[in-house]
């Protein structure tokens, strides 16, 4: 059973929901909209208003909505604030609203829907707090929540602060036997490797980064702290440190300053709360987002691996602080570790200016090689088979980590692969390492044998990396690979569908003497959509993308009928730009049973986008037209009226 989109909306308060993370006002007495600082943008004023009736937001000041639109829904909003895609922000509607979401659906984003739903209940507990505490809030000043770092902090005081809690948290390091005993003994971690990277620790207690600051200090920067995203504010408006018990990974920018930490629990033992459950405390914590620190826009080690990475000629792309440690204890010293599930644009220029060599190192677990392929979706318009690459280009290899002893099976991060193995071994895992060409190969067969059934969904996500590689030779034996794993036709290029059914065409008329067939009754709702994608082909381009997006986001289970629909759309657009070309009229081939009956659920499932948006171009041009005078009102007004893409319904 799939979620219905119109259900969810129905059953969800969008007042209650944005209130959960924006503190909303009556605009008035007699108003029934509401009104608050947007979330989207550093407002000082209230310009974001909420219309429980209507469930919508907008924003006076900002894009606060998805594709520059001013606001949306409450399916908007959640893809906006939580950056959720569309099945992920139903799900996460539907979950909250008590809704029972079929297994398979919350399966595929349970992850990123738990994490969204843990800050909105946090969210939703920081607004009531503050409404019952308005001291804790400085709700004039910026509209945010006690513990909230300012975006608007200012940066000279922000990177003196967190210098200083860095050389608190190294000499804390020295001054805990604990957690010194476990990076040096339990880790093997070596002393000097832990003082290149200014590691530290964050003792036990509540307050202990207050004392790395005189009180003269504190007094005249009371926010400092929380702004850096060193320390939080408790229900009763006392400051308390945000990182407790932890190893603490300075993170630096391209000038060296730290703006950031990493930190990792000392002990992995379960915590329970008075009534013996267990409490889920994350293993490893970042920085919030201050005015320095994006977590996406950074790589842990990059600063303190430049001149390995001259050295060895590439840089080494790794999961997690630990593996950058415990590679550099064994003489790896060209790591760098990821922050984000992806490589940023301002990190793929960090990484450019000191090298066009990455070697890329992943866990070989399911998580490890999906982080795998989001770097290298990340990286696709940058990769070159060039190894010599030049410009803007990068020359790409994979490690394969084998498994730690060939008997259990049990599969080894590269920190405890090396401390079994040794540096000689790790250096020959480099040497023999994957081209882009053999770890995708790999990928998508093992894909297509986890997923025999889903074969469609494959090949169209295995296109899409392809096309957006740009190096020419790359891109032509990727594309071989593809066809190899997925077979030709389902990975047809424009260029390619327009020759294959041209092609079709011109045999089929050619055997039969017969002209084109004639195009079928545009009545039917299944297919008046797709005579107009094939009679004008060139505007069916255009709003190409908004149909993608309605058809993958009406019927979730049935994902793999959108993408064969779609599959025969981009056909049907080439088949009329060919025909287009060549001064005939666009002839509709024939659908086989499987794809009618596929066409028939996704057309049916899905508003008519295609439709309105022809009859806004319609529009568009009249009023052109009006503009210039070649048309009075009366006869735009008149054509306004009579003026269809298509007939009506009989």
């Amino acid at each position: 059973m799939a979620l219905d989109v119109d259900d969810v909306l129905a059953k969800t308060d969008i007042a209650s929901l944005i209130g959960e993370v924006v503190e909303l006002q009556p605009r008035n007495a007699r108003s029934a909209e509401l009104v608050g600082l947007c979330p989207f943008h550093e407002d000082s004023h209230p310009s974001f208003e909420v219309n429980a009736a209507k469930g919508i937001y907008s924003c006076w000041s900002c894009s606060a909505g998805l594709n520059n639109k001013r606001g949306g829904n409450a399916l908007v909003f959640v893809q906006k604030y939580y950056g959720l895609f569309f099945v992920e922000a139903l799900t996460f509607l539907a979950k909250r609203a008590g809704i029972n979401v079929p297994d398979r659906l919350f399966h595929k984003t349970s992850a990123k829907v738990l994490q969204a739903l843990q800050q909105s209940t946090n969210a939703a507990a920081l607004v009531d707090r503050a409404k019952r505490n308005p001291s804790t809030v400085s709700q004039k000043a910026s509209g945010q929540a006690a513990d909230a770092p300012s975006l608007r902090a200012n940066k000279s005081v922000l990177y003196d602060v967190l210098k200083t809690a860095q050389d608190f948290y190294r000499a804390a390091l020295m001054a805990h036997p604990k957690a010194l005993d476990y990076l040096c003994q339990t880790r093997g971690i070596p002393l000097k490797v832990l003082q290149k990277y200014d590691i530290g620790y964050a003792p036990e207690a509540f307050t202990n980064i207050n004392v790395a600051y005189s009180q003269d200090w504190l007094g005249k920067h009371p926010r400092a702290l929380i702004n850096a995203g060193l320390s939080k504010v408790s229900s009763k408006g006392r400051q308390y440190d945000f990182f407790r018990d932890r190893i603490m990974f300075p993170i630096k920018d391209a000038q060296s300053k730290t703006c950031g930490f990493g930190a990792r629990r000392l002990s992995d033992a379960n915590v329970f709360d008075p009534n013996g459950h267990a409490i889920k405390i994350p293993k490893y914590l970042n920085s919030p987002a201050t005015a320095v620190f994006d977590k996406s826009d950074l790589l842990f080690g990059l600063v303190e691996a430049r001149s390995a990475i001259a050295r060895a000629g590439h840089a080494l792309l790794v999961e997690g602080y630990m593996d950058v440690l415990g590679l550099a204890s064994h003489g790896i010293e060209n790591a760098v570790a990821v922050m984000g599930v992806a490589l940023s644009g301002q990190n793929i220029e960090r990484l450019l200016s000191v090298t066009r060599h990455l070697v890329i190192c992943m866990d070989p677990d399911a998580a490890g090689i999906a982080a795998a392929r989001r770097v290298l979706d990340s990286l696709a318009a940058h990769l070159s088979s060039n190894t010599n690459p030049t410009g803007k280009s990068l020359h790409v290899r994979f490690v394969h980590l084998p498994p730690l002893d060939g008997i259990s099976g049990k599969k080894a991060d590269p920190d405890e692969f090396i401390r079994m193995h040794g540096k000689h071994a790790f250096e020959q895992l480099i040497s023999s390492s994957s081209t882009v060409e053999q770890f995708l190969r790999k990928v998508w067969e093992s894909d297509l044998a986890q997923q025999p059934g889903n074969k469609i969904h494959l090949a169209r996500e295995a296109t899409h990396l392809v096309t957006a590689v740009k190096d020419v030779a790359l891109k032509q034996s990727l594309s071989k690979i593809s066809e190899s794993c997925f077979g030709p036709q389902t990975l047809l290029t424009p260029k390619q569908a327009v020759q294959t059914t041209a092609h079709h065409s011109a045999t089929s008329n050619s055997a039969t003497g017969q002209s084109s067939a004639k195009a079928p009754s545009i009545h039917e709702p299944s297919e008046r959509l797709r005579h107009s994608c094939m009679t004008l082909p060139y505007e069916a381009q255009i709003v190409r993308p908004s149909l993608v997006s309605l058809q993958q986001s009406v019927d979730h289970l049935a994902e793999s009928d959108a993408i064969l629909w779609m599959a025969r759309f981009d056909q049907a657009v080439s088949a009329g730009l060919a025909m287009q070309k060549q001064g005939g009229s666009a002839s509709v081939s024939t659908l086989t049973e499987v794809e009618l009956a596929s066409h028939l659920r996704v057309v049916k499932a899905a508003p008519s986008v295609f439709s309105h948006y022809l009859n806004q171009i319609s529009r568009e041009q009249l009023a052109q037209q009006l503009s210039v005078g070649q048309i009075d009102g009366h006869e735009y007004l008149a054509q306004i009226e009579r003026k269809r893409i298509y007939p009506a319904d009989s």
